[in-house]
């Protein structure tokens, strides 16, 4: 990963894609609804805004934790809300990342 014009950008043998792009054409690849990815890279967004920026690679269990508990608590999200967050960031993860979802 590097940074270019102040975003994080995977790198790839043919080119390089931000975290975002690299979510959207993996939703397009498994043919997601349009409203479902548009919910999702909400979420995504908000995570990477909670934490001031860091990519989704550099959070542990206790980050993505201190998120859902804000959703939970601060924000006072409903529980579907927090069902569809948890959704977005199982996805960010085994999905777009390809990574196993960070476990304490």
């Amino acid at each position: 990963m590097r940074r270019i014009g102040g975003q994080a950008r995977l790198q790839r043998k043919d080119h390089s894609m931000t975290l975002i792009e690299a979510a959207r054409a993996t939703f397009r690849r498994l043919h997601y609804s349009p409203r479902t990815e548009e919910a999702y890279l909400h979420w995504i967004r908000e995570l990477i805004r909670f934490h001031e920026g860091r990519h989704p690679r550099t959070l542990g269990a206790p980050e993505l934790t201190a998120f859902l508990n804000h959703l939970a608590v601060d924000r006072r999200a409903s529980a579907s809300t927090q069902n569809q967050t948890l959704g977005a960031l199982l996805f960010l993860y085994k999905r777009a990342l390809d990574l196993d979802t960070p476990t304490p």
